[in-house]
């Protein structure tokens, strides 16, 4: 009873406070733990895009958690409080909340080309009140209220890349070839190369995909470079 009548005093929001801003931080530290995370000995993007998923539901939440914290000091006082916040502030929080559906959309993310209204541009920025883009008159900033009511549709994603697939000649082991595959940067991060044995001797099957301006010509050549024969097409 003690505990609950604690968290009914300024010393409880306080404490709350803490503990939303500590497991804030300890989530973003985790979704910057597994960015740079090698993708090799990991699930790495479904787990970042989890993460960024919770952090983007958290954020409300916590507001939500410490409001009601808050409204418990002085019930009459502090919801009277909330309530003039509220009517003044109405437009902001209906726009951050569609913002908030609006970035649980997996379409949208940054370098995405998209066409709201009379807009296009790719997405520079998600800032919390809206998107910024890059459009051939400039930078455009676009509210989610705005962006709600009106639409949009997706031009090209940001990864305008595809998975491709590679076939190699080499008696190296997979292990081998992949140390080989992940010093070399051109390689995309965000989905890891998948190499398997083929029915020929001595033949692999990798299927990759590229960072955004890499070509295949010069995967292959990076792997030439090794001793590894490539070819588009299994008749090495």
């Amino acid at each position: 009873m003690e505990t609950i009548d604690y968290l009914y005093t300024w010393e409880g929001l306080l404490f709350s406070t803490i503990i939303v801003v500590a497991l804030y931080w300890s989530l973003k530290s985790l979704l910057y733990f597994f960015t740079f995370l090698n993708k090799r000995y990991t699930p790495n993007k479904l787990i970042k895009n989890t993460l960024t998923k919770i952090l983007i539901i958290f954020k409300p939440i916590a507001v939500i958690v410490l409001a009601l914290n808050f409204i418990s000091i002085n019930y009459i006082t502090h919801t009277v409080i909330l309530v003039i916040v509220s009517l003044f502030g109405y437009s902001y929080f209906k726009n951050y909340v569609q913002g908030i559906f609006l970035k649980l959309n997996a379409l949208i993310e940054k370098g995405t080309v998209i066409k709201i209204g009379d807009y296009k541009g790719d997405i520079r920025k998600i800032l919390p009140f809206g998107l910024l883009l890059n459009t051939e008159s400039g930078q455009q900033f676009l509210n989610y209220s705005v962006i709600e009511k009106t639409g949009f549709s997706i031009i090209s994603l940001q990864n305008n890349t595809f998975r491709q697939t590679l076939y190699l000649q080499t008696e190296k082991s997979i292990d081998n070839i992949l140390d080989i595959l992940f010093d070399n940067p051109i390689l995309s991060l965000n989905d890891r190369p998948i190499l398997d044995k083929s029915q020929e001797k001595h033949t692999k099957k990798l299927q990759y995909t590229l960072e955004l301006g890499a070509t295949s010509e010069d995967l292959m050549a990076f792997l030439n470079s090794h001793d590894i024969q490539t070819s588009l097409t299994n008749t090495l």
